[in-house]
């Protein structure tokens, strides 16, 4: 499973690569690959147990969920970097 793990952390424009990446960046990649095993694996007993159908959640999924953390970090980073920022929705 932790093969199955970091192979998920590989792909790209997916939830579970997303995850990895955002837990390696933490943990490191071996935690962040059996995490995402394990992730997997409450996946795959849902699944089986609701009889429900896989949904993929996208690989932004973590920053629509956090806009604000996301939103607050960047600024503070350009501002780091010199730049004034002044931010807009988009309408």
């Amino acid at each position: 499973m932790v093969q199955a793990g970091q192979a998920a952390g590989r792909s790209i424009g997916t939830y579970l690569g997303a995850t990895f990446r955002l837990l390696a960046a933490r943990r490191g990649k071996k935690k962040a690959a059996v995490a995402v095993a394990r992730h997997i694996l409450q996946t795959v007993y849902y699944i089986l147990r609701d009889g429900i159908a896989y949904k993929e959640l996208g690989a932004n999924f973590h920053d629509e969920r956090r806009k604000e953390a996301v939103k607050r970090a960047s600024i503070a980073r350009l501002r780091r970097l010199g730049f004034e920022v002044e931010v807009k929705p988009v309408a």
